[in-house]
C-alpha cells in the first residue's frame, strides 16, 4: 500500500486546502471508509490503483483503507484554508530546521525534542512566541546546554549578585537572587540571549500557585516466587513513559522484563490546586456501611471509608519544594475496615513525574467474593482482584508532578 507524499506532514497525516485534491496510490484495494463525509469526498480509479481525495469543507476526517491481505491504515486529513495550510507546513518546517519532531494533533502541532544550541533555543523561543495558541510542547533544553548557559550566567554575574540559583524549566531557566542589578545591560543580554528568567526570592513560590497531579497505578505480578522483581525498573520506565507527552495519556499497558509480566493499570489520575505550606486531601474509595449487632440484639450502621487517602503538603526548604506525604490504604474485611498508614517525603522536579510513594498488599480472587458490592467501590474494585485464581502480590504506585503555575 503506497502513499504519495504531496501535502503531508507525515505519510498517515495530510493538510488540504478546501477544493484541492490529492492522489493516493494504493495496490491491492479491497476497501475503505470516510469517516465525515462532509470534510472530504473521494475516488478510486481501479485501472490506475489511485485513490482522488478532495478537500470538502473545513473539519477532520479519518480515511481507512484495507488491503486483501488484510492490512489496515488510518490516514488524518485536516482540511484548512490555503491560509492556514501554508502557515502550518512552514511553522512544521520551522521547528523541523531545528531538529524537532512534529506531528499534527487536529489544528495543533505537537513538537518535542532537545534544543542543543544557543542559536535552537533562540529561534525556538522566537517560533513559539509567534504561533504559541498553535502550538503543544514537549520540548526541553538539553543537559549539556542547560550545563553551559548555568554556567556562563554565574561568570558573568558573580562579582555583581548575591544568593544567585538557577534552575531550568523545559525551555526556559529561572534565575533567583537575594540582590541584582536587574537593569544593568550584562543581565539584560543574558535575559534576551537565553529565555532567563530573574525573579528575587522574596517573590519566589511564596506566593505563587502550584498544580500537583498524581497517577496512581496499580501493578499485578502472579508469580509470588519473584516477589518484587523488576518493579524498581518497572517504576523507572513508567516514569519515562508519563514524562513522554501524548503517551501518558494512555490508561493502560502491559510492560515485559526479563521474561517476567508486571501488569499496569492506571487506576486514577486526581489532580489538586494549592499553595505553599496547605494540606490537600485525595481520597479515592468510598464510604462503606458497617453494620454492628450488639448483646441486646439491636444493630446499628456507622459509615466508614475504604480506599486510598492522600494528605499532601507543599512546603518550601532550604528554597526548594518539598512535599509531605501521608498514604493511607484501607479496605473492608468482614464487619471492620483495616489498613495500612505510612509517611513520606521527597523533592520533586518541577513539571516532571516521579515516583512518590508505593503500597504492596497480597490479593486473590476470592478476596472479592467474600465481601458483597465490593467490585463496585472506586479504587478498591481494581485493587483486590486478579486475571485468575491464582494468589498474587499486587503494588499501588504514585507518580506525582508539580507545576507552578504563573
Amino acid at each position: 500500500m503506497a502513499i504519495s507524499h504531496a501535502n503531508t506532514l507525515k505519510s498517515d497525516e495530510f493538510f488540504l486546502s478546501k477544493g484541492e485534491q490529492v492522489e493516493i496510490n494504493i495496490k491491492n484495494l479491497n476497501s475503505f471508509s470516510i469517516g465525515n463525509k462532509e470534510v472530504i469526498t473521494s475516488k478510486f480509479y481501479a485501472a490506475k490503483s489511485k485513490l482522488l481525495v478532495k478537500g470538502k469543507s473545513l473539519g477532520f476526517s479519518d480515511l481507512v483503507i484495507w488491503s486483501h491481505s488484510g492490512k489496515k491504515r488510518n490516514i488524518h486529513f485536516y482540511v484548512v484554508s490555503k491560509r492556514e495550510q501554508l502557515k502550518t507546513f512552514q511553522l512544521a518546517n520551522d521547528f523541523k530546521s531545528l531538529g524537532l519532531k512534529v506531528k499534527a494533533l487536529a489544528f495543533e502541532l505537537l513538537i518535542s525534542g532537545e534544543l542543543d544550541s544557543p542559536r535552537d533555543l533562540r529561534m525556538f523561543t522566537l517560533y513559539m512566541e509567534r504561533s504559541k495558541e498553535r502550538v503543544i510542547s514537549t520540548v526541553s533544553i538539553s543537559k549539556k546546554l542547560r550545563k553551559q548557559i548555568i554556567k556562563e550566567i554565574y561568570l558573568k554575574l558573580r562579582n555583581t549578585s548575591r544568593g544567585l540559583i538557577c534552575n531550568s524549566n523545559a525551555t526556559s531557566i529561572e534565575c533567583l537572587y537575594e540582590k541584582l542589578d536587574i537593569e544593568s545591560t550584562r543581565v539584560k543580554k543574558l535575559a534576551q540571549a537565553y529565555n532567563i528568567k530573574f525573579i528575587p526570592k522574596s517573590q519566589s513560590f511564596v506566593k505563587d500557585n502550584f498544580l500537583v497531579e498524581m497517577k496512581i497505578v496499580k501493578i499485578d505480578n502472579t508469580d509470588l516466587s519473584t516477589m518484587g522483581f523488576g518493579l524498581n525498573r518497572f517504576s523507572s520506565t513508567f516514569s519515562e513513559l508519563l514524562n513522554s507527552g501524548p503517551k501518558a495519556i494512555v490508561a493502560e499497558n502491559e510492560v515485559s522484563l526479563s521474561n517476567q509480566k508486571l501488569f499496569s493499570k492506571v487506576v486514577s489520575s486526581p489532580s489538586i490546586l494549592t499553595t505553599i505550606g496547605k494540606a490537600s486531601k485525595v481520597q479515592l474509595g468510598a464510604e462503606i456501611p458497617i453494620t454492628t449487632r450488639h448483646r441486646s440484639g439491636q444493630t446499628s450502621t456507622t459509615f466508614k471509608f475504604a480506599g486510598l487517602q492522600i494528605i499532601s503538603s507543599l512546603m518550601l526548604n532550604q528554597k526548594k519544594l518539598r512535599i509531605h506525604l501521608s498514604t493511607e490504604l484501607t479496605y473492608p474485611v468482614g464487619q471492620l475496615v483495616r489498613g495500612s498508614k505510612s509517611e513520606s517525603d521527597f523533592f520533586p522536579k518541577l513539571g516532571k513525574y516521579a515516583k512518590a510513594f508505593q503500597i504492596s498488599y497480597n490479593a486473590t480472587s476470592q478476596t472479592t467474593q467474600a465481601v458483597p458490592g465490593l467490585s463496585k467501590i472506586p479504587i478498591i474494585k481494581h485493587l483486590f482482584s486478579s486475571s485468575d485464581n491464582q494468589n498474587s502480590i499486587q503494588w499501588l504506585v504514585g507518580y506525582i508532578k508539580v507545576t507552578r503555575l504563573k
